[in-house]
């Protein structure tokens, strides 16, 4: 039942993640940005991520894996919110390396609970349904962000995203 709940969470997650990843770009040159400042509106967030997640895989080691899952999940649900009210590019790749920390906060956590749950030389399929649905979560993502776009504007995607890891944040809670 945890795996489930814990793919399941990753996969709504990812799709809320992915949703608003190629729209930033986009809202970013509608803001004025250009060059340099499109591409960190678009990876900013791993400028945060990457160095953070061996820092936050460690403590939750420690503390346990749940609280560091939902504070994840909860980063990105607020980042949603917060991109609707993005004055500028500025603020939008600043909101970016925030996402970063939440992705950081998600990531080698749940993958480190997915390994503490498999069965015992089951690693490598448990890992592999792991990967099937945060990846297939972030590749549809895109795709419905695309459309709450054209449907809605901007906010509505990010709204969407909002609502999605909000969604996954309440699957983590139920671990």
């Amino acid at each position: 039942r945890i795996f489930l709940v814990l793919i399941g969470s990753l996969f709504v997650g990812g799709i809320g993640m992915g949703t608003v990843a190629p729209l930033l770009p986009v809202f970013a040159k509608d803001m004025g940005a250009s060059g340099i400042w499109l591409g960190l509106a678009f990876s900013g967030f791993a400028i945060s991520q990457t160095p953070l997640q061996p820092v936050f895989g460690r403590m939750s080691d420690r503390m346990g894996r749940k609280f560091f899952l939902a504070a994840g999940f909860s980063i990105y649900a607020v980042v949603g919110v917060a991109f609707t009210f993005a004055p500028n590019y500025y603020a939008l790749i600043a909101l970016q390396i925030v996402a970063g920390v939440g992705t950081a906060l998600i990531l080698p956590i749940a993958m480190a609970y997915a390994g503490e749950i498999s069965p015992s030389g089951r690693e490598g399929t448990f890992m592999g349904f792991f990967n099937l649905a945060f990846f297939t979560g972030w590749g549809l993502g895109p795709t419905l962000g695309g459309f709450l776009k054209d449907a809605g504007g901007n906010d509505a995607a990010f709204l969407g995203q909002t609502v999605l890891t909000t969604l996954a944040l309440a699957s983590v809670l139920l671990i």
